[in-house]
């Protein structure tokens, strides 16, 4: 007897590349029975697995046809306004929605589309969207809000201000911060925040076994830094740290310039997003000398330092990984010697 055919969504066929994946040793046949699907379906799927994961991430795992619906171009600008409206906290039900999508069909030359129910049904299975209550927009009931980003934005600051105060040092101004120093800056900055810092905020929203809550734990002050004192600057360091709270992080775009982003005949990366890669990789790298040299001077610096002598054997560490790698880029065969 023949098995009748089952069409299977996205996230079935993610669960089961998952489990292939697991028994890398096992035979397809054996992961065909253990799953209960023919071993021919197996092979197919293991296949096509990098087009399942777009497909899974474009039109989420409920879907069972990777297939863009008859108005893709005006659902694709639909759900990018949709996406700013949440973005600026805005909230948007059915009827809205009904409302914007024969707006954006209009704009997008479509006049035979109707905003039915049915179609509201469909567009929410193929976008993703859900609908849910609002609840939790104050910062209290918001952990990541009621301290953790604080935190890690206050050590970030710090380390900018400690960067500033070395190039005044050396008598040399800063360069203008590129987007990886930013980046290096941040990871540092989120490596420095502890456990406990994470662990206050979410106590303090109800996330507590023992039930206790403390208020005192939330609030995570910013801590004045006698360095930011040196840079003569007006306003404390806690003003340094809130500067941006209420800046504006993206643009608002017009519902004009999305439809013009979606269209396929102007697909592409403008011209300035290629000017900042090229000046990105346009600085300058290293060579292995150059490393070797900074590594000797950190440790005469250590050395001449008390306070951080203890970092003398992460920088002899340091040095062996430097001098392994070099040695294993330029040691050369016993045949390179007796090329004709």
């Amino acid at each position: 007897m023949s098995r009748n055919r089952k069409p299977l969504t996205l996230g079935e066929k993610l669960r089961i590349i998952e489990e292939a994946e697991k028994r890398n040793g096992a035979t397809k046949a054996s992961i065909a029975r253990n799953l209960n699907i023919p071993e021919s379906s197996l092979k197919t799927i293991l296949a096509k697995k990098d087009s399942i994961l777009l497909n899974a991430a474009k039109f989420g795992l409920n879907r069972k046809a990777a297939k863009d619906g008859k108005y893709a171009a005006m659902e694709k600008a639909l759900v990018e306004w949709l996406r700013q409206a949440r973005s600026s906290g805005i909230a948007v039900d059915g009827a809205i929605l009904k409302e914007k999508a024969e707006t954006v069909a209009l704009r997008c030359g479509i006049d035979d589309f109707k905003a039915s129910n049915g179609w509201l049904d469909r567009f929410k299975k193929r976008s993703g969207v859900v609908y849910s209550r609002c609840c939790g927009e104050s910062a209290q009931l918001q952990p990541l809000d009621a301290g953790v980003i604080k935190c890690m934005k206050q050590k970030y600051r710090k380390f900018l201000v400690q960067r500033r105060l070395a190039g005044m040092e050396r008598k040399q101004l800063d360069k203008k911060l590129s987007v990886l120093d930013a980046m290096h800056y941040i990871a540092s900055a989120w490596d420095a925040v502890t456990p406990e810092t994470i662990a206050n905020p979410f106590r303090h929203c109800g996330f507590n076994r023992s039930g206790a809550c403390s208020t005192s734990e939330a609030a995570v002050p910013v801590v004045d830094e006698p360095e930011f004192g040196s840079l003569e600057l007006p306003g404390s360091f806690a003003d340094y740290v809130g500067a941006d709270d209420d800046v504006a992080v993206c643009s608002e775009v017009s519902l004009d310039d999305i439809i013009e982003t979606v269209r396929p005949d102007t697909a592409g990366t403008s011209d300035e997003e290629e000017m900042d890669d090229a000046a990105e990789a346009s600085a300058s790298v290293p060579t292995y000398t150059d490393v070797l040299c900074y590594v000797d001077h950190i440790r005469r610096f250590a050395c001449a330092r008390d306070e951080i002598s203890n970092l003398l054997p992460d920088v002899a560490a340091i040095e062996r990984k430097l001098m392994r790698r070099g040695w294993a880029n330029s040691q050369k065969k016993i045949a390179d010697f007796f090329k004709r």
